[in-house]
């Protein structure tokens, strides 16, 4: 029978045997791994495949838990730049702030930041939900293709940028919108879908000016009658 936990003290091994003992102790159906000191190392708990719980008692530096399918990582503390990036599914919760392109890519699942990130947050996301508790830079949401992002604070300049399809939820003021990304009308599903998100990370939907934002579809495809909307976005 596997043992129900296995602590690794980060401290006493280089990156690669962290994460060789992550996915060693998935493997083994091991339900909880926690990692104490990890030190802002970048690289951490990356590809992991397997249904298991990784917590960093820490800060943890670029791209933690890139490329993961079915893992549902905890940070408690910071993160670097690219949080989750191409993530599959299964869940990335930071409880601490973010750096630029937290949930880049992603396919599926949900990142989730409870303070502030840097610009290009959410950026070509594929599908799934990000959610920041705080506020994002600019450019974020950026090419989105499909997917959620949800700010309860502020969006910087350029958000949505191009993006063809997906929606975000700003509640927060917004610095200016991107190419082609235009206001919305919020409806009762959308109010149910952000009760539900936020509900899950015990943040209060209620209380914020929500704006919903989609795409505009004018740059779906080229037009010389339109050249000043494509110069604009390139």
């Amino acid at each position: 029978m596997a043992t129900l936990i296995s602590e690794i003290d980060c401290s006493q091994h280089t990156t690669r045997e962290i994460n060789q003992a992550i996915k060693r102790a998935a493997a083994d159906g091991v339900p909880d791994v926690r990692l104490t000191n990890p030190a802002a190392r970048h690289c951490l708990a990356v590809a992991v495949m397997s249904p298991t719980r990784i917590v960093f008692d820490g800060p943890v530096g670029w791209y933690c838990g890139g490329m993961c399918d079915g893992a549902e990582i905890v940070v408690n503390g910071n993160c670097g730049w690219s949080v989750g990036e191409n993530l599959m599914s299964g869940s990335i919760a930071v409880h601490g702030n973010g750096g630029s392109s937290a949930g880049a890519t992603i396919r599926g699942g949900r990142v989730f930041i409870e303070g502030d990130t840097g610009a290009r947050t959410g950026i070509a996301m594929k599908g799934g939900i990000v959610v920041v508790g705080g506020s994002v830079g600019y450019m974020s949401g950026f090419m989105m293709q499909r997917g959620t992002m949800i700010v309860c604070g502020d969006a910087g300049d350029g958000i949505g940028d191009s993006m063809y399809e997906g929606t975000v939820y700003v509640g927060g003021t917004i610095h200016a919108l991107g190419a082609d990304c235009v206001e919305s009308e919020l409806g009762g599903d959308d109010r149910a879908l952000l009760e539900s998100e936020l509900g899950a990370n015990d943040i209060d939907s209620g209380g914020y000016d929500w704006k919903k934002l989609v795409s505009g579809r004018k740059l779906w495809n080229f037009s010389k009658h339109e050249y000043d909307a494509w110069r604009a976005a390139l």
